[in-house]
């Protein structure tokens, strides 16, 4: 029963981002980039096992507008630094504090961060908005299709954790830590830092505690990069299509972080399935910029796990 919920997990995956990419061919969403789709398949994994169809929904809407003002508060303070880090610093304090689940937290902080490499003004942030809202009708269309299977529950599946006052501010202490921090060293790939303490406390319980993690996430983003890019050079040079089935890729890492609770293997499949086919559709001239991934995103990961090791691993402990 377990392995055919982690099966239908990493369905509703797979079948939220399809489902949004068919809505961006459909209705020409010129804004639908990486934020707007992170926010949809993780959000629908998230929700998929939430029984009742309007808590469900009331959930995704409340995470969508989080989301959407966050895109705003980025925009508006992209020419203040220091006053975007206390900005965003207070936004993730209260975003873990009043949302209801400390997942749909940095979900909702996830989406905000990778926004930092989208366009900064105000008509974009509008239209990166409308289409997390647009997502809501994915999520809510993919999890009911597969809550209504009866597969997609557990034993601890439905249980949402809200994140206490203590750690949400350790979080958003760690999250302003890492933003200085990479902003201060002009790092290239500075936002890995806070998504790295996003992902991580995201992942964490008390079979996999948050030293371990970041342990695993420290040698698995690397040796994701480098198998990423052998695939890259390898295939793409036969076929280009073949980075179609990247999605399928990301879709068997999330099984294997259901299924197996394997957070290292998942991190190397998610950096090749995610993070390499970014940078290879987006980078100029779509050409993968292996040596600047490599050694920039895995410098900000190495920051941002030594952060998490010292601020919200604290209360992990302490909680224990």
């Amino acid at each position: 029963m377990f392995y055919l919920s982690a099966v239908n997990r990493a369905a509703v995956l797979l079948a939220s981002m399809l489902g949004m990419a068919a809505l961006n061919g459909l209705l020409r969403m010129p804004d639908v980039n990486m934020p707007v789709f992170a926010f949809t398949f993780l959000s629908s994994a998230l929700l998929a096992d939430i029984t009742p169809f309007a808590r469900r929904i009331n959930i995704a809407l409340l995470m969508a507008l989080f989301s959407s003002l966050n895109q705003f508060l980025i925009s508006g303070t992209h020419n203040w630094p220091v006053l975007q880090i206390i900005v965003s610093s207070l936004f993730a304090f209260f975003t873990f504090i009043y949302l209801p689940d400390l997942r749909a937290g940095c979900i909702v902080l996830i989406t905000g961060f990778l926004s930092y490499s989208a366009p900064y003004a105000f008509l974009p942030a509008v239209g990166r908005s409308i289409d997390i809202f647009i997502g809501v009708i994915v999520i809510a269309a993919v999890t009911s299709l597969f809550n209504a299977s009866g597969n997609i529950s557990s034993a601890s599946s439905g249980k949402l954790s809200p994140c206490p006052k203590y750690r949400s501010f350790l979080l958003a202490a760690a999250l302003a830590a890492g933003n200085l921090i990479s902003q201060m060293l002009r790092m290239k790939q500075g936002i890995w830092v806070m998504l790295t303490i996003l992902f991580i406390a995201m992942s964490e319980s008390q079979q996999t505690p948050g030293n371990k993690l970041a342990i695993q996430r420290i040698f698995a983003v690397p040796a994701g990069i480098i198998s990423g890019g052998i695939l890259l050079d390898s295939f793409c040079r036969m076929d280009y299509r073949f980075v179609y089935i990247l999605p399928f890729l990301g879709a068997a890492g999330f099984f294997i972080l259901y299924n197996y609770n394997d957070f290292f293997l998942f991190s190397v499949i998610f950096m090749v399935s995610l993070t390499v086919f970014s940078d290879w559709t987006t980078g100029p001239y779509h050409r993968f910029h292996f040596w600047n991934a490599l050694v920039s995103r895995s410098a900000a990961t190495l920051l941002g796990a030594v952060i998490y090791l010292v601020f919200p691993n604290t209360a992990s402990r302490s909680n224990a």
